[in-house]
This record gives structure tokens, sequence and C-alpha cells, in this order.
């Protein structure tokens, strides 16, 4: 939380976005590990965000093959 605290963000009282790596279905570090995204919401929660939205795109290889 120390690191997110330099950045001086104003989230008091916001909705907080986390557009996490999640939509490819491949082997090795490709996609966001879930516990670096639920630390995320906590601490951006801890710092007054009024809540915290997961977003993701869609996987373009299931648009391309559809």
């Amino acid at each position: 939380m120390d690191g997110l605290r330099l950045f001086h963000l104003k989230v008091l009282g916001v909705t907080v976005l986390l557009k996490p790596n999640l939509v490819e279905d491949l082997p090795g570090p490709v996609n966001t590990n879930s516990a670096l995204i639920g630390a995320a919401a906590r601490c951006f929660l801890r710092l007054g965000a009024a809540r915290v939205v997961i977003g993701e795109g869609r996987d373009i290889n299931a648009t391309l093959n559809s």
C-alpha cells in the first residue's frame, strides 16, 4: 500500500476499475495472478475507494474464431 501512496491517487469515494489481463488461455505467466488482483482491490478500498470493479475484455482468439 505504501507504493500506491507514492502516486497520490485521489480515490476517496470513487469507483476504481482494475483491468487485469485474464482473457488469454496460454501457458506460462501471461495472465495476472488472482492474488495480485485481490491485493490491489483491498489496497484501493483501504485508501478510501467507494468500490473496486474488475473489468476485462473478450479473448481475441474467441472473437476471431466465432
